[in-house]
C-alpha cells in the first residue's frame, strides 16, 4: 500500500480521484492509504480511529453520500420520477426495458416493442440513452425508426433499461453541490473535430473513437442518422477534409470525459438559482452532486431550467482543466472535515 506522501499531481498512473484525496491529505490531519496496488482506484482515509474508502472507476467517491441516495441518482427513471413529485421540470418521455432479463418479474408495456410504439407515436427526433448510463455512453438523438431499433439493439447489449425524450433544446450547464451551497457552475459544451487539413472526417473520427474505447467509452456511430444529419449540415461527407482550426460538431454528448469543452466557470449563482439547486439536493437527499440543466434563457433564471441529470458521483477534473486544482483541494478537505466530525465508526 502507498500512503500520502507516495504521488502527486500529474502521476500517470493514479487516477484522478484518488490523486485528489492524496493531495488533500497531505500536511493534513488525515491519512491516506492506496489500498489497490495494482490500479491504484481505490483508497482508504482515515483520522482517531475513523476512516473512509473512496476510489475511482464503479466506486462512489463522495463518502458523505448514502448508498440509497446515490443508487438512487444513478436510476434516471427514479431520478425523474422524485423530481417531477417535487414539482420540477425534468425531459418529457418514458423508459422502456430493451432486455428480457427479469421480464417475468415486472408488469407489461414497457418492453423493446413498445419504445418502438411510443418513439413512432410521439415523433422524432427523440433523445435515446440508457437508464443507469454514465460519462455518455450511448447518449444520442435517433431520427427515425431505423436508427432508433439499430441503438437500442447496440445499447442492450449493456443495459437492461434505455430512456427516450423529447430534445430539449438550450444550453447545458452543470452546478457542483455540496451540502446544498453550489460550489462553482460552468456550461458544457459538445466536443469539437478540430480540423488539421490533412485527415478525413473518417480518419480523424477513426482515432477519436480509438481514444474513446481505450477510454472504456462509447464510439460515435459515423453511420448514425444523427451523425450524417451533422455532415450534411455543414455540406460535408465522411471523405471531406474540414480545414485547419476549422470544426464539426459531431456528437450529442457534452460530457467532460468524451471531450466536451467548459465555459463560462462561475463560483456565484443567483439566490434563485441556488435555493432551485437546494431544492434539487434536498429531493434526492444527496449530499455531494453534479445537477445538470438545460435551458434557453441563461444561467441566472431557474424558471427555465429542465433537469437532465443529477449526478451522485460527479467528476470535478473540469476544474483541473481549467486550471483550478486549488479548488479541487479545498473541496475534497472540506469532505473529510465533514465526515470525520461525524465520526461514524469511530473506534472507541
Amino acid at each position: 500500500m502507498r500512503d500520502n506522501s507516495a504521488d502527486g499531481p500529474g502521476s500517470a498512473y493514479v487516477p484522478n480521484t484518488v490523486r485528489y484525496i492524496l493531495d488533500a491529505c497531505r500536511d493534513s490531519p488525515w491519512r491516506a492509504e492506496v489500498f489497490d496496488d495494482h490500479s491504484s482506484y481505490l483508497v482508504k482515509v482515515s483520522s482517531g480511529g475513523a476512516d473512509f474508502f473512496s476510489g475511482d472507476g464503479s466506486v462512489c467517491a463522495y463518502p458523505i453520500n448514502s448508498a440509497t441516495a446515490y443508487t438512487i441518482s444513478v436510476d434516471k427513471a427514479h431520478t425523474y420520477t422524485i423530481l417531477r413529485r417535487a414539482g420540477l421540470s425534468v425531459p418529457v418521455g418514458e423508459h422502456f426495458f430493451i432486455s428480457q432479463m427479469y421480464s417475468a418479474v415486472r408488469a407489461p408495456g414497457k418492453e423493446f416493442a413498445d419504445a418502438i410504439s411510443y418513439a413512432d407515436d410521439t415523433g422524432y427526433p427523440l433523445f435515446a440513452k440508457p437508464n443507469n448510463g454514465s460519462r455518455g455512453a450511448f447518449a444520442t438523438v435517433v431520427l427515425n425508426r431505423n436508427d432508433l431499433i439499430y441503438h437500442l439493439m447496440a445499447m442492450s447489449g449493456k443495459y437492461q433499461i434505455a430512456l427516450l425524450q423529447q430534445v430539449v433544446p438550450g444550453d447545458e450547464y452543470r452546478f457542483f453541490v455540496l451540502d446544498g451551497v453550489v460550489l462553482y457552475a460552468h456550461q458544457r459544451l459538445q466536443p469539437l473535430l478540430i480540423g488539421d487539413g490533412e485527415r478525413t472526417i473518417r480518419e480523424s473520427m477513426r482515432i477519436v473513437n480509438e481514444q474513446l474505447k481505450a477510454n472504456g467509452l462509447t464510439a460515435v456511430n459515423i453511420d448514425s442518422e444523427y451523425f450524417k444529419k451533422c455532415l450534411f449540415q455543414d455540406g460535408l461527407d465522411l471523405n471531406s477534409v474540414v480545414p485547419k482550426g476549422g470544426i464539426f460538431k459531431y456528437s450529442a454528448r457534452s460530457n467532460i470525459s468524451i471531450g466536451g469543452g467548459i465555459a463560462n466557470f462561475t463560483e456565484a449563482v443567483s439566490p434563485a438559482v441556488a435555493e432551485y439547486c437546494k431544492q434539487i439536493a434536498r429531493a434526492l437527499n444527496l449530499r455531494v452532486c453534479g445537477i445538470d440543466i438545460l435551458t434557453e434563457s441563461g444561467i441566472d433564471d431557474p424558471a427555465n431550467f429542465v433537469v437532465l441529470e443529477v449526478n451522485g458521483n460527479p467528476a470535478i477534473s473540469a476544474l483541473e482543466k481549467i486550471g483550478r486544482y486549488d479548488k479541487i483541494i479545498s473541496i475534497w478537505k472540506t469532505i473529510c472535515e465533514l465526515y470525520f466530525d461525524q465520526r461514524p465508526f469511530a473506534t472507541k
